[in-house]
């Protein structure tokens, strides 16, 4: 090793035992009651974020300066990674502890509220469902009686060039008042509002930027086959990452 890589490598020792005690000492602040956290809950988090924001960003300090060149490099790096990895499981934990309660609490409150607005829900789809299928009864009517009408007056076309005459009625099919597109009651008001929606008819017309991957399906087939199963326009590779374990 040449002289910059030795004065690297002492650097890179004395950051990463400068980042253990820092971490330590942080830990010890707190064990041994030398650093007073406030009353409330909520405050006393504040505080240990602020105390330990500073040695977060160390982590990645580290990170970026960090040269991984030999095998005397890449053990101090995995060390590091243990150590990064261990505290970010010490992290999830803590905010697991401190998000558990209030989100079984707000479990709580959308299982109430659910229960209350189920009933209600349904009341307005059943109610608005059956305003639609009137308005969607009127339109079919009215269009079946407009049907017979124009039957009626292109037979008695036919009939009159035949004959001179014709024999049908043009009377007025009865059907109901057109659809309001508003309706006003005591209330207030109610009215259609487009809503456009899809649907597939026929896949094999759809242009491909329209379909999208099954990633699930083949996520489980990588992890199960790897490159073994073979599907067509799809690349199956092996992308490793490290896995770590403290002793």
């Amino acid at each position: 090793m040449s002289k910059d890589d030795w004065a690297l490598k002492d650097q890179m020792i004395r950051r990463q035992a400068c980042m253990n005690t820092s971490l330590k000492l942080v830990k010890l602040l707190f064990d041994v009651g030398a650093v007073k956290l406030p009353t409330k809950k909520q405050d006393q988090f504040d505080a240990v974020v602020a105390l330990c924001d500073e040695e977060a960003e160390r982590f990645l300090d580290f990170a970026e300066a960090r040269v991984v060149n030999d095998a005397a490099s890449e053990k101090s790096a995995s060390d590091d990674l243990i150590l990064i990895r261990t505290t970010k499981k010490a992290i999830a934990d803590k905010r697991k502890d401190y998000l558990d309660p209030a989100n079984a609490r707000a479990q709580r409150i959308r299982d109430f509220f659910k229960q209350l607005e189920d009933p209600i829900n349904a009341a307005d789809k059943l109610t608005g469902d059956k305003i639609l299928d009137y308005g969607n009864e009127v339109t079919r009517q009215r269009e079946e009686a407009e049907m017979i009408e124009t039957a009626a007056l292109q037979l008695a076309k036919d009939q009159e060039e035949q004959t001179g005459e014709h024999t049908v009625s043009l009377d007025a099919v009865p059907k109901p008042a057109p659809e309001k597109e508003r309706i006003r009651s005591t209330a207030g008001l109610t009215s259609k509002v487009d809503h456009w929606k899809w649907k597939a008819v026929d896949l094999a017309l759809i242009p491909r930027e329209y379909l999208i991957p099954n990633e699930p399906m083949l996520n489980s087939i990588a992890k199960q086959s790897h490159d073994k199963q073979q599907v067509p326009g799809i690349l199956f590779f092996n992308e490793p990452h490290l896995a770590t374990r403290t002793q």
